[in-house]
């Protein structure tokens, strides 16, 4: 009676935890959805994307036929065997939710986040040792963009519809001293 109820409970479980793997080839589309198109039913897992050689260059995943995210692949200059992600983008309602941009090294460049209209209501990134988020309404910059630049200090820009309003940059100096002070108040 346990063998069988443990085999029951795998094979429940690979059900629930397993997703098809098919490649985009095998999929078609109706009406914006995906369906297998070996046996015409609607499309949960993931579909790949694949070169003449066989490089990986894009995964799409759906959710009974509606894609909720794509990964893109890096497709030249990778060692054979290899797989690094260039962009991956979440959806709800097939619209971008979030989308993160990668190197060819694989680390994280740019975050954005969407608005359900498609406009950018969030976005940090990093280049060059700098680190800046920033905020958007209606697509344009909103509120305060701050900088961490390689040396430490620390720029805010601060916008209001897109207009630059103000510019104030903190030497890392101060920004160590004010954090000082602060502890020296509030011991931990």
């Amino acid at each position: 009676m346990r063998t069988i109820f443990f085999l029951s409970f795998l094979l429940v479980t690979q059900l629930l935890f397993s997703q098809e793997v098919l490649q985009g080839s095998q999929i078609y589309f109706d009406h914006k959805i995906a369906y297998r198109g070996y046996d015409v039913s609607v499309f949960s897992g993931t579909a790949e994307y694949r070169d003449d050689k066989g490089v990986l260059s894009r995964k799409d995943v759906y959710e009974n036929g509606i894609m909720i995210k794509r990964m893109m692949y890096y497709t030249t200059n990778i060692p054979k065997g290899k797989e690094i992600m260039s962009q991956e983008t979440e959806y709800s309602k097939r619209k971008p939710t979030i989308r993160i941009n990668y190197n060819l090294n694989g680390e994280k460049y740019e975050y954005i986040e969407y608005e359900e209209d498609g406009n950018r209501k969030y976005s940090e990134y990093w280049k060059d040792g700098k680190h800046t988020k920033q905020y958007f309404k209606n697509g344009k910059l909103d509120g305060v963009a701050i900088t961490i630049e390689k040396s430490g200090d620390q720029v805010e820009e601060f916008y209001k519809n897109g207009e630059l309003l103000k510019v104030v940059k903190t030497p890392y100096s101060e920004i160590n001293q004010t954090q000082d002070s602060e502890s020296q108040i509030n011991p931990s």
